[in-house]
């Protein structure tokens, strides 16, 4: 991991790493004990397949080539060699997509880039194409080809030794079949170690409807003792980088909103099988439609959920902009009103007009209360709902998150003065998706 990250460093215009002392403790305090295990997992599972494949693909031409030498002649160490060295090019056409992911999952950019290694393998065959993931293959081959005859070579010379030093072949060898078990083994245990892992870190950094990697480097530290410990982490680990969202965020208590753990950088359920997004995730939807949050402004916040961000967004658009929240289940929109009214700023708020819950299909937007300047969609849509385009001023934004297969991306569309539409996908989520109301 060390190495690629130094490779990668040497490459860019700025080189930090001085050398291996010095990369080790650029990482540590960065990244913490995490940095040193970037790419755990399609590296144990290169190296398990890597072993398999060696030795499966070796016995296998072995047993071939025995069929044309006399019964209990040995071959040949050409042969051997030979054999050998086919048995490393197997390996590498057959585990490179995997040293691909690994490569790719283990540099400098990684965690901007992708979530895990089953979002990087889909980018790379989404965006590169298929055959990508065979790009570094020439460099292996000459190396695993040569590496694969050398081995095998001295693997059999050192069984002829031991066979000559013990004719009755008591000592110990492993065979193929323990080297694939034990493989296989490794692997098993690797995946149930992340498995482990990923259900910890789903509970301490953010994971279900927040942003990818590339905002959660440093929202897991960002957690608080009181709601302005959060915010004011948030700010001084680059998630919140504009003053006004900050105080915007610092005159709301998360606890009115958030029934536990409210001041933990990580969503929390609120009943009826919705959560309250994590914090940093709030601060970036502010920041991306602040340029269209002014005094006068019209803001409809789709997903409302608990009423936090609808809180926040009224205050950014404060003294006289107005701030719509939908959801589609009467629960959450009693919820809303409920914890609005928990602190006089929000009953102020009720009182004036200047937010109001509304029950409705989120996808079909709020008509009555448009044209809006900004959107913001707190739920994975299925497609591009142009009908939440078409509510949008000239100019307005439309912050959305987008199910893209089995991936979603945030989305920021534009509307121009001239009403003319531009789209551009920003960052890696997860969301709970845009649907009906559940059915009791």
């Amino acid at each position: 991991m060390l190495r690629n990250l130094r490779i990668d460093d040497r490459k860019s215009g700025k080189p930090r790493m001085r050398g291996f002392v010095h990369g080790t403790r650029i990482i540590a305090q960065e990244r913490g004990i995490r940095g040193f295990f970037q790419g755990f997992a399609p590296t144990t599972a290169r190296q398990a397949a890597n072993s398999a494949t060696r030795f499966g693909s070796y016995t296998t031409l072995k047993q071939l080539a025995q069929g044309y030498v006399a019964p209990g002649e040995k071959l040949g160490a050409l042969s051997t060699f030979g054999i050998g060295g086919l048995a490393g090019l197997i390996t590498v056409y057959v585990t490179q997509p995997i040293d691909t992911i690994k490569t790719r999952m283990q540099s400098i950019e990684a965690r901007k880039e992708y979530k895990n290694s089953f979002i990087c393998a889909a980018r790379i065959f989404r965006d590169e194409g298929i055959f990508t993931f065979w790009s570094g293959a020439v460099p292996r081959l000459v190396r695993l080809i040569l590496s694969g005859g050398i081995v095998f070579t001295m693997y059999e010379k050192t069984i002829e030794g031991l066979e000559k030093l013990d004719p009755d072949k008591n000592f110990q060898v492993i065979t193929v079949k323990a080297i694939i078990r034990h493989s296989l083994l490794l692997l098993a245990a690797t995946v149930g170690i992340l498995s482990i892992y990923r259900l910890f870190t789903r509970t301490t950094s953010g994971a279900g409807p927040g942003p990818s990697r590339s905002i959660n480097n440093m929202a897991w530290r960002s957690s608080g003792s009181s709601n302005a410990a959060l915010i004011n982490n948030l700010s001084s680990n680059g998630l919140i980088t504009s003053q006004r969202v900050k105080d915007a965020m610092l005159g709301v208590d998360r606890a009115h909103y958030s029934p536990s753990a409210a001041y933990q950088d990580s969503p929390q359920s609120i009943g009826f099988s919705a959560t309250i997004s994590a914090p940093h995730m709030h601060a970036a939807a502010s920041e991306s439609l602040l340029p269209f949050l002014t005094p006068n402004s019209k803001v409809l916040d789709i997903g409302s959920g608990s009423g936090y961000l609808t809180h926040v967004l009224a205050n950014l658009v404060a003294p006289t902009g107005t701030v719509v929240g939908v959801d589609h289940i009467q629960g959450l929109v009693d919820l809303a009103n409920s914890n609005m009214g928990k602190s006089a700023d929000g009953r102020e708020l009720l009182e004036k007009g200047r937010v109001r819950f509304v029950k409705a299909d989120g996808r079909l937007g709020f008509k009555e209360g448009g044209p809006y300047d900004a959107i913001h969609v707190g739920a994975a849509a299925g497609e591009m709902h142009q009908t939440l385009v078409d509510q949008l001023k000239a100019p307005g934004r439309l912050f959305i998150p987008v199910q893209e297969n089995y991936m979603q991306y945030i989305w920021v569309i534009d509307k121009k003065e001239d009403g003319s539409v531009e789209k551009k996908k920003s960052f890696g989520v997860q969301y709970v998706p845009l649907t009906d109301a559940p059915k009791s």
